[in-house]
C-alpha cells in the first residue's frame, strides 16, 4: 500500500495537487487565526485604524496592477524557460505599475485624508498610514510578479512554505507585542507591510535563476501587457473600488465605533474562504469536463442545493446561537447580534451567487450583457440604499449589502435561465 501511494505522489501534477492543498490550507488557517486576534486584540478605535488603512491598500494595490499580474502569466505561456522573455514582461509590467502609481497615488492621497481627517489621528500619524501604502505598491509588484514566476515553474512548494514562514513571523511578532501590552493599529499595520515586502523579496531572490530584466523594455512586449490589460480595466477598477464600499462609506457617514464594527462583521466573511477556494478547485475543473446534459442538470441541482443547505445552517446558527458566532470576534462586539444576523444573510447570498457564477463560467455560459447588468444592478443597489437606509449606523451599511447581494443572485439567475437555453443548442449540436 505505502509503496502504492509513493507511485502515486511521484506524479508531477499530484505533487502539485497535493502541495496546493496543504500549501494553501495551513496559510488560509494561519492568516485567519491571525484576522481573528488582530480583531479581538485591537481595541475598537485601533481596528478601525488598521482597517481603514487595510482598506485603502487592498484598493490602491489593485488599481495599480489592473490585471498586470495576471497577464503575466498569460502572456509568457509556454515561453517560461526563455529567462529574457520572462524578465521583460516583469519588467514592462513594473514600468506600466510605475506610470500607475504616479496617477493613482495623488488621488488616493486626496481621498485618504479627507475621510481620516474627521477622526483626529494627528498628521504624524496618517502620514505614517499613507507611507505605509506607497510601500505597499512596490512590496506587492514583487510578490505577485516573482510569485507568478514560481507558480509557472510549479514550484508550488516554495512558493506556499515562504508564505507560510512569512504568515508565521506575522502571527507571532503580534502576538508578542500583545502580551507585552504594546498592541496598537501603528505596529499592527507596520507589521503587515513588512511582512508583504519580506515575501516579495524572498520570491524575487527565488527567481533569480528564471528572470532576466533587461536594461531597455521592448515596446511589443509592452503593447502586449497593453491590449491584454485594456479590456480588463473597467472590470478590475469596479471591483477594487467596490470591494472596500461599505468601509469607505461607514467611514464617512459614522463614526470610529461603526467603523470597526463593519469591519469586524466582515471578518466574519473570511470563514467563506474555504468554500471559495473549493469553487475554484474542484467545482471549476469538474463541470467544465461534463459533456452530458443529463449529468450536467444533476449535479447542478445538487451543488446548488448543497449551497443553500450550507447557507440555510449558517443563517440558523446567527439566529438560534449568535453568541457563538459573536464570541469569535470578541465580547467588545456582543452587542452586534441583529447586525449579525443580517450580515451572514448578506453573506449567504454572496456565496449562493459565486457558486452560480462559478458553474456558469465553467459551462461556457459568458454573456457579454451579464458584466454590464451586474455593474448597472450594483449601483442601482447602491443609489437606492442612500434613500431608503440610514448609512452612518451599521445596521444601514450591512443592509445595504444585503440589498447588492440580492440583486447579484438575481443576475446569475436570470443568467442561469438563458445558460439553459444556450445548453439545449450546445448539447444538441
Amino acid at each position: 500500500m505505502r509503496s502504492y501511494l509513493l507511485k502515486i505522489y511521484s506524479n508531477n501534477k499530484v505533487q502539485t495537487i497535493v502541495h496546493f492543498g496543504i500549501g494553501q490550507g495551513i496559510l488560509q488557517f494561519a492568516n485567519l487565526l491571525t484576522g481573528f486576534l488582530v480583531l479581538r486584540w485591537l481595541s475598537k478605535e485601533d481596528f478601525a485604524q488598521f482597517s481603514i488603512v487595510f482598506g485603502f491598500q487592498s484598493m490602491i494595490t489593485l488599481l495599480v496592477d489592473l490585471g498586470l499580474s495576471g497577464a503575466i502569466i498569460a502572456l509568457i505561456g509556454n515561453r517560461v524557460n526563455d529567462t529574457l522573455v520572462v524578465g521583460s514582461y516583469i519588467s514592462a509590467a513594473k514600468q506600466y505599475r510605475l506610470y500607475l502609481s504616479f496617477i493613482i497615488a495623488p488621488i488616493m492621497a486626496i481621498a485618504f485624508f479627507l475621510i481620516t481627517n474627521k477622526y483626529d489621528w494627528g498628521l504624524h500619524i496618517q502620514l505614517f498610514y499613507f507611507s505605509t501604502l506607497l510601500i505597499a505598491i512596490w512590496a506587492q509588484a514583487n510578490f505577485v510578479y516573482y510569485n507568478s514566476v514560481l507558480q509557472m515553474h510549479k514550484r508550488i512548494k516554495d512558493s506556499y512554505r515562504t508564505q507560510i514562514a512569512v504568515s508565521l513571523f506575522r502571527l507571532s511578532s503580534i502576538s508578542t507585542l500583545f502580551f507585552l501590552q504594546y498592541i496598537n493599529a501603528v505596529f499592527v499595520t507596520f507589521i503587515n507591510v513588512i511582512s508583504l515586502a519580506w515575501n516579495g523579496l524572498r520570491f524575487k531572490k527565488q527567481t533569480r535563476e528564471y528572470v532576466s530584466e533587461p536594461e531597455h523594455v521592448d515596446q511589443d512586449v509592452k503593447k502586449d501587457l497593453l491590449n491584454y490589460i485594456k479590456p480588463l480595466m473597467p472590470s478590475v477598477i469596479f471591483f477594487a473600488l467596490q470591494g472596500q464600499i461599505s468601509l469607505f462609506i461607514i467611514s464617512i457617514f459614522g463614526n470610529i465605533n461603526s467603523v470597526a464594527d463593519v469591519s469586524a462583521l466582515g471578518r466574519l466573511n473570511q470563514i467563506f474562504l474555504f468554500l471559495t477556494t473549493f469553487n475554484g478547485v474542484i467545482i471549476t475543473p469538474y463541470i467544465a469536463r461534463i459533456d452530458n446534459k443529463s449529468l450536467f442538470v444533476k449535479r447542478y441541482i445538487q451543488i446548488v442545493a448543497g449551497s443553500l443547505i450550507i447557507s440555510s445552517i449558517f443563517i440558523l446558527v446567527s439566529y438560534v446561537f449568535p453568541e457563538a458566532l459573536l464570541f469569535i470576534i470578541g465580547k467588545k462586539y456582543y452587542n452586534l447580534d441583529h447586525e449579525l444576523q443580517l450580515s451572514i444573510v448578506a453573506t449567504c447570498l454572496a456565496y449562493v451567487g459565486a457558486v452560480l457564477w462559478t458553474i456558469h463560467s465553467s459551462a461556457r455560459w459568458i454573456f457579454s450583457w451579464a458584466s454590464t447588468l451586474f455593474i448597472v444592478f450594483t449601483l442601482a443597489s447602491q443609489v437606492l440604499s442612500v434613500f431608503i437606509f440610514d448609512l452612518s449606523s451599521t445596521a444601514g451599511v450591512i443592509k445595504m449589502n444585503l440589498t447588492g447581494s440580492l440583486f447579484a443572485l438575481f443576475v446569475q439567475i436570470i443568467t442561469s435561465y438563458f445558460g439553459f437555453k444556450k445548453s439545449n443548442k450546445d448539447f444538441q449540436n
